[in-house]
């Protein structure tokens, strides 16, 4: 079985405003629904956004969702109380609540909010079994007893200036301690300035971006993955090799722009007896 897990991220700037308005896909990410394996499922497991300045509205609709008119209707707070970051991002789903996708959809994600005002959306997705994915995914009770350290590898990334992502940054481009031939399981990520999506890719994930908040709440961010895959009861925790990291790549994207933060990637080595991601 090809699980999956992936990210995406949607954006507009200069948003008209009074009216619900579409997002477009960043580049390389897609409001398509893979068509994958009949039989199997497919889920929205998060969705989370920023707004430059003011609070706003998002909705997530299909037309087979329950409806087409609004469908996912969600709220986005603004707190002015935050200095500087004003609550972007902010998680819009309740805590175990997930959305099944249909194959091959096609999502509509939109914003209604004042106008100027610059919005991104992510979203977290999960496939039991998409055709060409080999992710390296394991849940933590798997990995837990092979633990032998946690440590954080700094990467220096800059979103992108249009609200689109920025440029790619290897893992090993400012940090590099890993150990070679070693299995490093991706718990999470921390950042030194809220941003509204980061994600990583690397052959272990199937080269898919795998993506998170950047949030200001450190918590939600620094074991991300392990949440996800203790909550939902899935394989969801990247599992990567330390000859990999120069092909590992962070990317951020966030409605304020060129956002330049030091990401931290929380990882947990794992012994060498650690037998690897099951492959189903």
């Amino acid at each position: 079985m090809g699980k999956c897990l992936q990210s995406a991220h949607f954006f507009k700037q200069n948003i008209t405003g009074g009216a619900f308005e579409a997002l477009a896909a960043a580049t390389g990410d897609s409001l398509a629904v893979p068509n994958f394996n009949a039989g199997t499922k497919g889920y929205l497991l998060e969705a989370w956004a920023g707004n430059s300045a003011n609070a706003g509205e998002f909705g997530i609709r299909s037309p087979f969702f329950h409806d087409n008119i609004r469908g996912m209707r969600l709220d986005a707070m603004f707190n002015p109380t935050l200095s500087g970051a004003d609550g972007d991002p902010q998680m819009l789903l309740g805590y175990h609540v997930r959305q099944p996708l249909y194959r091959s959809d096609t999502l509509i994600v939109e914003v209604n909010a004042t106008a100027t005002n610059n919005v991104g959306l992510g979203m977290l997705q999960y496939y039991e079994d998409l055709d060409g994915s080999d992710q390296q995914l394991d849940r933590f009770e798997a990995i837990e007893p092979y633990i032998v350290n946690t440590l954080g590898i700094r990467v220096a990334v800059t979103a992108g200036a249009a609200g689109d992502y920025g440029s790619t940054r290897a893992l090993n481009a400012d940090d590099d301690r890993l150990r070679a031939n070693v299995d490093y399981a991706v718990l999470g990520i921390t950042t030194q300035l809220p941003v509204c999506t980061i994600s990583i890719k690397a052959p272990e994930t199937s080269n898919r971006r795998i993506g998170l908040p950047g949030h200001w709440l450190q918590d939600k961010s620094a074991d991300w993955f392990v949440d996800i895959s203790q909550r939902y009861r899935i394989a969801a925790i990247p599992v990567i090799n330390a000859n990999n990291r120069g092909g590992t790549f962070l990317e951020a994207a966030d409605p304020g722009g060129a956002i330049a933060t030091l990401a931290t990637v929380q990882l947990a080595q794992l012994d060498t007896t650690y037998p690897g991601p099951p492959s189903s």
